[in-house]
């Protein structure tokens, strides 16, 4: 029975979520394993976890035991975990996913015992620094070498993924393909859009709450949004270690009544709530941020599925196509700049309802579907 496999590091939903649930379309047998992100340190408390479906249905289910380690040791403790499950329980499989090139790595090691047959490298992030410690480094962008050089494909989020690790070590990968962030462009998400039905001076973010995201400029901004409109509304949805930063500096500046953190919340009330939203925000900070230059930000696609317009800063790549498709606005990270971008949406609805039809038709061409069908077909 031909069975793909699913590795990856976190558990909030995103890539790995989304091949996982196109897999299971087309292979009989999915095993679905995924580790705690380290990066966030609340993680360390959580247990790597797999899942083994038919089709759609999920057969059973199992947790490794909990380890308490440092980072490297528990890194190590998820490889191990990784060989273990699919010899266990997908031996022979047809397709092996590594979301992050230390589990792409597992998959080149067990497609050399022969428990494999084909390997995808799902790069979601690639950055120079990814550690400070340069051992760490060096031995993160080594196995990226060797997972880029030895995988069947290599599935980088944007191009600057590619560019970045061909100057690194002067050399061009075979297999390369660029496969952006994808939208959920089906009918049940439809349901949720209108063109003119929206909340006119709400201002939304989605997101993990780090200081390289830039919502506190955005809360900085907030009183200079509020002189000209008095109605406007913060929403932050989701949580992080620079949650408790962010409120403090919202009490400090007074503005308790006008910016509401709700946490994260289930994926449908997410997006009833980003819909009904006049603008989002995706400010990063360059200066904090190592990650979002290299990387094709999931929310972007988020908001633009619903029709909701956003402003952001001009860091990641896709902030150009955001530019050129006249479903956005582009800034720097800078106060004066982001108001008057909150300005022209609240001053003219015509403005933000030609940029909520521009939004949806871009999204339409990022369908998770299309993207994964495209993607298969070239390796």
């Amino acid at each position: 029975m031909k069975t793909a496999v699913v590795v990856t590091h976190g558990m909030m939903r995103g890539p790995a979520h989304e091949i996982r649930d196109f897999l299971k379309k087309i292979y009989p047998k999915t095993l679905y394993i995924y580790h705690p992100l380290l990066f966030l340190k609340q993680n360390y408390a959580l247990s790597s976890t797999f899942e083994m479906y038919k089709k759609d249905k999920l057969l059973f289910q199992g947790k490794a035991l909990h380890w308490q380690a440092i980072e490297p040791v528990l890194y190590l403790k998820d490889f191990l975990y990784t060989l273990i499950w699919v010899t266990r329980y997908a031996r022979k499989a047809d397709l092996f996913v590594g979301s992050g090139n230390l589990n792409a790595l597992a998959g080149l090691l067990l497609r050399k015992l022969g428990l494999v047959k084909k390997v995808i490298f799902y790069c979601i992030d690639y950055v120079p620094n990814r550690f400070g410690n340069v051992f760490l480094n060096n031995l993160y962008h080594r196995v990226d070498e060797i997972c880029a050089e030895k995988c069947n494909s290599t599935w980088n989020l944007s191009q600057r993924m590619i560019e970045g690790r061909e100057a690194r070590w002067k050399k061009r990968f075979p297999n390369q393909q660029v496969v952006p962030h994808g939208a959920d462009t089906g009918r049940d998400i439809k349901s949720l859009i209108s063109l003119n039905d929206f909340h006119k001076y709400e201002i939304v973010y989605l997101g993990t709450l780090l200081k390289k995201q830039g919502i506190q400029l955005v809360i900085r901004t907030l009183g200079k949004i509020i002189n000209k409109f008095p109605k406007t509304r913060f929403l932050i949805i989701g949580s992080g270690e620079y949650k408790n930063n962010l409120e403090i500096l919202t009490k400090k500046l007074g503005l308790e009544k006008y910016v509401t953190f709700t946490g994260y919340l289930d994926d449908n009330k997410t997006k009833q709530k980003i819909a009904k939203a006049h603008v989002a925000v995706a400010p990063y900070n360059r200066e904090e941020d190592i990650f979002t230059y290299y990387a094709d930000p999931g929310k972007v696609k988020y908001y633009l599925s619903l029709g909701v317009p956003l402003i952001i800063t001009n860091v990641p790549l896709v902030a150009k196509e955001i530019a050129k498709e006249k479903c956005g606005l582009v800034i720097n990270y800078d106060k004066k700049e982001l108001a008057d971008a909150v300005e022209k949406f609240f001053s003219n609805l015509k403005f933000t309802i030609d940029y909520r039809r521009n939004a949806l038709k871009y999204a339409e061409k990022f369908s998770w579907d299309k993207l994964y069908k495209k993607a298969l077909k070239r390796i």
